[in-house]
C-alpha cells in the first residue's frame, strides 16, 4: 500500500531523489536511470562529500548561476544528455547556485569559488579537487570540448584512469 507513495530512491546513495533539475533534458523524453541524475544544493554537497569519505566516491561539483549564458549552455549541451549522465555514471553530480540560498552562497565563498560555471571534481580517494574546462577562449573566440573528451577528463580526474 505504502510502495506506492514511496518517493524514488536513489541506487547509489539509497537517499529519496529530491528536489528539482535547473533545466529538464534537452532530448525530449531522456530519462536518466538512478545515480545518474543532478542534486542541487547544500545537503545534497554534504551527502556527497560524506559518501566521498565513507564509500569513496568521487563527486562533480558544478557551480552556476542561473542568469550566465555559458552555465545554461553547459546543461544544455553536456550535463543534460544522456550520453553525458551514462559516461559520469558512479560520479556523483551536484549542482549549486552561487547566488542561492545563504548556504550556498557561504558555500561558494568557503571553497573561493570566484566565477561562474566551475566544475570540479572531487576523486574517490583522497586527493584535492581538480578543476574541469569545458568552454575556453582561443584568440578571440570561445571553444567547447567534445563530449567524448569531456567525459575522459572528467573520469580521469575522478578514477585516476
Amino acid at each position: 500500500l505504502f510502495a506506492a507513495c514511496a518517493p524514488s530512491v536513489d541506487s547509489l546513495t539509497g537517499l529519496p531523489q529530491t528536489g528539482r533539475p535547473l533545466a529538464q533534458p534537452a532530448t525530449p523524453g531522456a530519462m536518466t536511470m538512478p545515480g545518474q541524475g543532478w542534486r542541487r544544493g547544500v545537503m545534497a554537497y554534504r551527502v556527497a562529500m560524506g559518501l566521498r569519505q565513507r564509500r569513496r566516491v568521487p563527486v562533480l561539483l558544478f557551480f552556476f548561476r542561473p542568469d550566465c549564458p555559458y552555465c545554461r549552455s553547459l546543461l544544455a549541451r553536456y550535463f543534460h544528455q544522456p550520453e553525458f549522465l551514462r559516461g559520469t555514471a558512479g560520479i556523483i553530480k551536484v549542482m549549486v547556485n552561487t547566488r542561492g540560498s545563504p548556504a550556498e552562497q557561504a558555500l561558494t565563498d568557503r571553497l573561493r569559488i570566484s566565477g561562474t560555471p566551475t566544475i570540479l571534481v572531487y576523486p574517490g580517494r583522497g586527493r584535492r579537487p581538480r578543476e574541469v574546462i569545458i568552454i575556453y577562449q582561443a584568440g578571440n573566440k570561445i571553444r567547447r570540448k567534445p563530449m567524448a573528451r569531456v567525459i575522459a577528463e572528467i573520469r580521469r580526474k575522478a578514477f585516476g584512469r
